[in-house]
């Protein structure tokens, strides 16, 4: 198992939300070993002599226009070196192309990321990717046997049939979460106003504020930006994060602490579908193609990030939580998952659907 892990080391600020995605693919797949880092000749040997497949666990791994030495590259480097040293075959889970609503991606990607694709397409019979967005970027770069499949994060609970949450008549506790609070400012103004909880992801400056760090507010131009834009104050927006803001560095703990919400919405991809799997209905916002492309191919509910931006009342984002489409297109979903890993011959754990 390579690729996302399932766990976070307290205090640090790398996006929490690669838990979940983590966390599931762990959960679908039969007995595993962990395999982080560069392969030395007896982790070779045991991998090989143990192991029937690698699972590489993906998320954004594929960045147009991002140069040849982007800091990412060299853990893809590592991943293809590793993988070239065994004559095992690959499973792969949640591959997506990372770009922004209404633009083109770039044409090119880093010499790394293709070179680990290819193989992975040698050692795939199949590679899951996150949509057909994501398919269509690959197959122009040569990559052709991808599968579009959505997120295993939405299968979290290897369940063949899922009834999705209702709205309650009374709906108090909500949760939120953000990503770019000078451009979701009408959000995160509803969300200090209205008192809603805030699950963090990879705030850095808010987190060294709840650390003590009183220069915060410096640090972050996102903040800044927020402020002066909005009529919120610091004092304010301070007072709610000390009060309401939380994170989490593994899933159980997350998963208590979501159950006892009523609602969930904003741009965080897993920290809704954390919600959804708690039995929490949720609304996401989409502000770029990775969302967009979840959203579609799995049937969530969402809003445009500008229409949010326009809303004055939590209501109006109650109303769009409507999950019958969701609902209907899961089973067709969970089949083709399914189907994906019968088809990699790999061990799992998913029910017959």
């Amino acid at each position: 198992m390579v690729g996302n892990a399932a766990t976070s080391n307290k205090g640090n600020t790398v996006n929490s939300g690669n838990m979940m995605h983590g966390a599931a693919a762990r959960n679908l797949i039969g007995d595993f070993i962990e395999a982080p880092g560069r392969w030395n000749d007896q982790d070779v040997e045991r991998i090989s002599t143990e192991c029937s497949h690698i699972v590489f666990v993906a998320a954004n791994g594929i960045r147009p226009g991002a140069p040849d030495d982007h800091p990412f590259t060299r853990n893809q480097s590592i991943i293809t070196e590793n993988i070239l040293r065994t004559d095992l075959p690959v499973v792969v889970f949640g591959l997506g192309v990372q770009s922004k609503l209404g633009k083109l991606p770039a044409k090119t990607i880093p010499s790394a990321t293709l070179r680990l694709l290819e193989v992975l397409s040698e050692r795939s019979k199949e590679i899951a990717v996150r949509g057909h967005f994501t398919a269509e970027y690959l197959n122009d770069l040569g990559i052709k046997n991808t599968k579009a499949l959505g997120c295993q994060s939405c299968f979290y609970h290897a369940t063949p049939k899922f009834t999705a949450p209702k709205i309650k008549a009374e709906t108090n506790n909500i949760a939120f979460n953000y990503t770019a609070p000078n451009r979701e400012k009408n959000a995160v103004s509803m969300a200090i106003r209205g008192g809603f909880s805030m699950f963090g992801q990879e705030e850095t400056a808010e987190t060294n504020l709840l650390n003590g760090d009183s220069q915060f507010f410096d640090q972050s131009p996102k903040l800044r930006k927020f402020f002066w834009r909005t009529n919120i104050s610091r004092k304010e927006y301070a007072d709610w994060l000390h009060q309401y803001f939380c994170r989490f560095y593994d899933m159980p703990s997350w998963f208590e602490k979501m159950q006892a919400f009523d609602f969930s919405f904003g741009t965080r991809f897993h920290g809704n579908m954390v919600a959804l799997q708690c039995g929490v209905p949720a609304l996401w916002v989409v502000h770029d193609t990775r969302t967009m492309e979840l959203c579609d191919y799995l049937a969530l509910p969402y809003m445009m990030r500008d229409d949010v931006e326009k809303i004055r009342d939590i209501s109006q984002l109650l109303e769009a939580a409507d999950y019958g489409p969701f609902e209907k297109a899961y089973g067709e979903n969970y089949a083709r998952l399914f189907a994906y890993l019968q088809t990699s011959g790999m061990a799992h754990s998913m029910p017959v659907p």
